[in-house]
């Protein structure tokens, strides 16, 4: 009887090595030990988790994913998920994965104030000069132009693509680039991109202040701008019908004699031969900054000049398809008292103008001002002191609030170093706030379509961060 005990404990004690021995746990039938990942709202005040019923064997791949479940937390954005509730460990964002480790995983909303740094957003080492433009491509890719040299390291000769990440993208090659700035970008429907700036050559071949790209960075030689423009381009745009309109200092475009003045303003056909049926030999008397095509085809423009066409118009002045001046378009007592940097079509038609200036017509406006459609000042928009110094660049967002930036350091008394947002009203919009903000100017601002803001300048810092004139925030 007693050896009978001895072998019945002596088997239970081999089936309980083998169990062992073969990691039976939380896996079904006895197999290799899984663990879980749960997710938390952290405070959300609505919509729900997602949730993963996989069970992961340790060093199995996990992928993240995004806000599936529509969380909202009031007067704040959703910026991933972390590790830790307070936000303070490995943050992830969606398609990102990490590996499972020998423990259950409890991943947690992170929660963050609009106006903060996206630091999913990886540009390195950044630009190593100013960048003067930004612009988004239907892909996600980010175009990026100004002074620099470098990007990341890698030569980039003042243009360079981004993946949305903030990497460079090695599939746009410029070769060697262009040999000055490039002030300005703009899209065509075909893919193909545009550039205007201060530079004489691309990749090695003259284009004086203009010229036109393939989609991966090759200069496309269909587009003949001839001797181009004769000083610098500050701003580029497509009409509808693929005509191009250019901006800035020059007095010449194409021709280098008489037939070809243009006096800041210009019109292109689409293979860059100069549009003799838009003529601007009069032109305007100072440099033009900024060109927005309306949906009729109408051309506003702003800048620096006091006449256009010989008529007192103070840096803004709205011209008809023909490029006569549109007389319904009547600035309030001519217009600026400054420069206009920046020129914003609004969907109901009203405009936005940013800038130096402190009056439009004899009101105080300082540096930023919304006018009605025919051109008079819209005083229902109230900046009150306005920015204290120069605004550079602008974007509107799909609920009508304005993003600022420029060399300013406060707006309406309260301080927002380089970037602000503004209400629909033109009253600070408190619940954007960036912190200690750039720590330099912010030339150029680009809205994402997921509504992240993508900024670039003369910046080394951004709230205390290191970032190389390039930064992405979250809105």
């Amino acid at each position: 009887m007693i050896k009978k005990q001895i072998y019945i404990i002596c088997a239970l004690m081999l089936v309980s090595f083998i169990v062992t021995a073969c990691g039976g746990g939380s896996g079904s039938g006895g197999g290799s030990m899984t663990y879980t990942v749960e997710y938390n709202d952290n405070g959300a005040d609505g919509g729900s988790v997602p949730v993963d019923d996989t069970e992961y064997a340790e060093g199995a791949t996990v992928t993240v994913p995004g806000n599936t479940g529509a969380l909202v937390k009031t007067g704040f954005v959703f910026a991933g998920w972390n590790t830790r509730a307070d936000g303070n460990s490995d943050t992830y964002t969606e398609g990102q994965t990490f590996s499972m480790g020998s423990a259950a995983v409890t991943l947690y909303a992170r929660w963050t104030t609009p106006g903060m740094l996206d630091t999913s957003f990886d540009p390195g080492t950044g630009a190593d000069n100013n960048i003067n433009y930004i612009t988004v491509q239907g892909d996600g890719k980010i175009l990026i132009g100004g002074a620099f040299s470098t990007y990341n390291g890698t030569a980039r000769n003042h243009i360079a693509r981004l993946n949305a990440d903030g990497s460079l993208d090695t599939s746009f090659d410029p070769g060697i680039g262009a040999d000055s700035s490039i002030n300005s970008i703009a899209l065509q429907g075909d893919g193909k991109i545009l550039i205007g700036g201060d530079f004489t050559s691309y990749n090695g071949m003259a284009r004086n202040r203009i010229a036109r790209l393939n989609a991966d960075g090759s200069l496309d030689t269909s587009f003949n701008p001839n001797a181009g423009a004769s000083n610098s381009i500050y701003s580029v745009a497509v009409q509808g019908d693929g005509k191009i309109l250019i901006g800035g200092s020059f007095m010449r475009y194409y021709y280098s004699d008489v037939n070809g003045i243009r006096c800041r303003i210009a019109r292109a056909n689409a293979d860059g031969f100069l549009d003799n049926s838009f003529d601007t030999s009069a032109g305007v008397n100072d440099n033009i900054y900024s060109i927005v095509v309306q949906g009729d085809g109408k051309i506003l423009i702003g800048g620096a000049f006091n006449t256009c066409k010989g008529s007192t118009l103070k840096r803004i002045a709205r011209l008809n398809v023909d490029s006569t001046i549109d007389t319904s378009f009547v600035p309030t007592n001519c217009g600026a008292g400054g420069y206009i940097y920046s020129v914003a079509l609004l969907s109901d038609g009203k405009i936005l103008i940013a800038g130096d200036f402190t009056t439009f017509g004899f009101t105080a406006q300082n540096r930023l001002a919304r006018l009605n459609a025919d051109g008079s000042l819209d005083t229902s928009f109230d900046p009150g002191s306005g920015a204290d110094t120069s605004v550079a660049s602008m974007a509107v967002q799909g609920d009508g609030k304005i993003l600022i930036a420029g060399h300013f350091t406060s707006y309406n008394g309260t301080s927002r170093n380089h970037i602000a947002r503004v209400n629909a009203n033109g009253a600070t919009d408190i619940s954007f706030d960036p912190g200690t903000g750039a720590d330099s100017v912010i030339s150029a601002i680009a809205i994402q379509d997921d509504g992240r803001i993508l900024v670039g300048g003369g910046f080394t810092s951004y709230n205390g961060t290191s970032q190389n004139r390039i930064a992405r925030i979250w809105n």
